[in-house]
C-alpha cells in the first residue's frame, strides 16, 4: 500500500481506536444509542462549548442555560453520524425577545417550549461528538408543529440569505435605514405600518449576471392588509383627486412618514388605504433608485420599480424568482399558527 493511501486510511480511522503516528492512540467514543430520539431544538444541560479564539486556540464558551441542537433532526437522530452542531441558549429581555420571536433578529432562534425569552444564539455554533451529550439532561426546546417549523426556518434563514451585489446593497440602504430606525417603534405611524408588512423581496429582470439591473421591490403585505375595490375585489379603486400631490414635499419626493400617518388614521377609507399603500411602496422604490443615481451606480442598477401584493397571493413561482431582502428588523415570514393568521 502506498504511503498516500496509508496516511488517508489513518485519517479516516481516527476515533475508531487505531493508532496515528503523530498524535498517538486515538480515543474511540461510542455514539449514544439514545440519540435516535434527539431532535433539532432539543436543549441539553451542559455548561460550555469549545470554540476557537482569534489565535486559533480552543477555549470554552460558557453556556449557563445549556445548549440547543442546531443540526437537522435527521442528522441528530442518526447513530451513524457521530457529530452534532450545538448553540448556546441565551435569555433576551422583553423588547429584544419580542423582536426575536417575530423573526426580526436573525441571530436568535426561539425555543418556545422552554420559555418566551429563551433562544438559541446562532452566532456561536460548535461541533461536538454526541458522546458529550450522553449523560446530560435533555428537554424539548420546541414541541408543536409551528414552533418546530419556526425554529427550523430561523436556522435556515441564518445560513441561506442571498448575497446581493455590492451596488444593489448600496442602493437599498435608504430602505435599510428606515426599517432600522422605525420598525422597533410600533407606537410610531411608520412602525405600526411596518407591522403589516410580511416581507420585502427583490426581483431582477434578466438575472444577476447581466447588468444593468432592472429591479422590482416587492412589498408583501399581511393577508387582508390591502383593500380591494369592487364587489368581487377585481376592480381597482379610482385614485382620489389630489392625493399624490398631498404626499409629496416641495422637491416632489414622496414622504413615507406622511403616508404612514394617513394610513393609520381611523377614518381612512378603503380606496384611500389602497392608494396610500401603493404610494408607500413607490416611495421606497424611488428612494432606492435615487440612491443608485447619487452614488453613480446606474451602470449596475438602472431602475427600481415597485409591486404590492399580499402574502396569500404571492405564488411559489414568484418566490423562486425573487430573493428575500432579509433585514434584522423585517424578516421573511415564519410559519404561524391558525390563531396568528
Amino acid at each position: 500500500m502506498s504511503r498516500f493511501w496509508t496516511r488517508l486510511r489513518g485519517y479516516f480511522s481516527r476515533g475508531q481506536g487505531e493508532t496515528n503516528a503523530r498524535s498517538g492512540p486515538a480515543k474511540a467514543f461510542d455514539v449514544p444509542l439514545g440519540c435516535v430520539e434527539w431532535r433539532q431544538g432539543d436543549v441539553f444541560a451542559i455548561d460550555s462549548l469549545t470554540v476557537v479564539d482569534g489565535g486559533g486556540r480552543p477555549v470554552e464558551h460558557r453556556c449557563d442555560l445549556g445548549v440547543a441542537v442546531v443540526s437537522q433532526s435527521c442528522d441528530a437522530s442518526q447513530p451513524s453520524r457521530p457529530l452534532i452542531q450545538l448553540a448556546p441558549v441565551t435569555r433576551l429581555e422583553t423588547t429584544s425577545a419580542r423582536e426575536a420571536r417575530d423573526g426580526k433578529r436573525p441571530r436568535y432562534a426561539h425555543l418556545a417550549a422552554v420559555g418566551p425569552d429563551l433562544f438559541a444564539d446562532l452566532d456561536v455554533i460548535a461541533t461536538a461528538h454526541k458522546a458529550r451529550l450522553a449523560s446530560a439532561n435533555r428537554t424539548a426546546g420546541v414541541s408543536d408543529d409551528v414552533a418546530v417549523r419556526r425554529f427550523s426556518g430561523a436556522v435556515a434563514r441564518r445560513f441561506g440569505r442571498y448575497a446581493f451585489p455590492d451596488p444593489v446593497v448600496a442602493c437599498l440602504q435608504p430602505l435599510r435605514d428606515a426599517l432600522a430606525s422605525k420598525a422597533p417603534k410600533p407606537a410610531t405611524p411608520l412602525g405600526s405600518v411596518l407591522g403589516m408588512v410580511s416581507a420585502l423581496r427583490i426581483e431582477v429582470a434578466d438575472g444577476w449576471t447581466n447588468t444593468p439591473h432592472d429591479l422590482t421591490l416587492i412589498v408583501v403585505l399581511e393577508p387582508g392588509a390591502l383593500p380591494t375595490g369592487g364587489p368581487d375585489g377585481d376592480d381597482l379603486p379610482d385614485l382620489p383627486p389630489g392625493l399624490e400631490e398631498q404626499l409629496r414635499d416641495s422637491s416632489s419626493k414622496l414622504q413615507p412618514s406622511l403616508i404612514a400617518q394617513r394610513l393609520t388614521k381611523a377614518d381612512a377609507t378603503p380606496d384611500f388605504r389602497y392608494w396610500l399603500w401603493q404610494f408607500l411602496a413607490q416611495a421606497w422604490a424611488e428612494q432606492c433608485e435615487a440612491e443608485a443615481a447619487r452614488h453613480n451606480l446606474r451602470e449596475t442598477v438602472r431602475s427600481v420599480r415597485h409591486e404590492l401584493v399580499t402574502a396569500d397571493e404571492f405564488s411559489l413561482s414568484r418566490v423562486n424568482r425573487s430573493e428575500a431582502l432579509d433585514l434584522d428588523y423585517l424578516s421573511e415570514p415564519l410559519p404561524r399558527s391558525a390563531g396568528d393568521a
